[in-house]
């Protein structure tokens, strides 16, 4: 890996990358900036002072509209334009870092917080003003940083180091993994349609969602996997605090590639490119890396 670009628009670390429908790049960063760019000369066209603290996650709504995630409590929604923006609106339901909001399959939407808790919400889109209420709190023991949909089950991560699955819907627990650490909201990503990968203290673990249960792991990493990201040609790609980022092979559990020293610090978000270059960003760094 060789670096092709660096994009050095905000003025603290990156915390989240993410690829637009549209095919263009969104970054956020600790500064509470979002920054849009497209992707030819990644010249940034948008940018948002969305958060007045860190921004810890963006996401995209089935509508278009991004969801920002912020140390501040709250989750906004923002409608994105090509040179243009919108705030839609502004939701404060946690009382703590709101680290993530999702779009389920059935309508719903689920955050979750530092304050331990995972909220699901509905919204009215009427005229494109969404309207969220919360129908539902679960509380747990300890912070919460990630969320996915998969099997029918909304999957969370739990600092006491779980997993738990709950049924979409009804939102009863249905199945717990437990003694399996993950540390960040980039650290679990779906890799087929009855697996997911996440990224511990060391190893990744690959999880079977159908039976609920750990089915293998890979020692990856020297200190905590902060990131992981599934490339295009089925191999898993892992950025982690010893600085270093690793290809592997799904099928055959065995490193492919690694680059040493990629960052001067732990790298906390690692994504595919439409063109298959990869971008990355660290906890420290301001630059935003772009590798071919």
């Amino acid at each position: 890996m060789k670096i092709s670009k660096l994009l050095t628009e905000h003025k603290s670390g990156i915390c989240f990358l993410l690829i637009l429908q549209d095919k263009r790049l969104s970054s956020a960063s600790y500064d509470g900036y979002i920054i849009i760019y497209e992707l030819s000369n990644f010249n940034p066209q948008i940018k948002i002072q969305a958060h007045f603290d860190w921004i810890i996650s963006l996401n995209q709504l089935k509508n278009g509209f991004i969801v920002s995630c912020s140390r501040d409590t709250s989750f906004k929604i923002w409608e994105i334009g090509l040179t243009t923006y919108k705030l839609i609106t502004t939701v404060i339901g946690h009382t703590s870092c709101t680290d993530v909001l999702i779009e389920l399959s059935n309508g719903d939407y689920a955050s979750c917080s530092f304050d331990k808790t995972i909220k699901i919400w509905r919204a009215n889109n009427e005229n494109n003003e969404m309207d969220f209420k919360c129908i539902k709190t679960i509380t747990y023991n300890d912070a919460l940083k990630k969320l996915i949909e998969i099997q029918n089950c909304l999957v969370n991560n739990v600092f006491d180091h779980s997993i738990h699955f709950w049924s979409i819907g009804d939102y009863v627990e249905v199945g717990v993994i437990k003694n399996i650490d993950c540390w960040s909201t980039n650290g679990m990503v779906i890799i087929s349609p009855i697996k997911f990968v996440v990224g511990g203290y060391k190893f990744l673990h690959i999880i079977n969602a159908k039976t609920k249960q750990l089915e293998s792991q890979i020692f990856a990493h020297d200190d905590i996997i902060w990131s992981v990201c599934l490339l295009k040609d089925g191999t898993l790609l892992s950025g982690g605090n010893d600085k270093c980022i690793r290809q592997w092979d799904l099928v055959n559990l065995t490193n492919i590639s690694e680059k040493k020293k990629a960052h001067e610090n732990g790298i906390i978000t690692i994504l595919e490119l439409p063109d298959g270059r990869i971008a990355t960003g660290s906890l420290e760094q301001k630059e935003i890396k772009i590798w071919k």
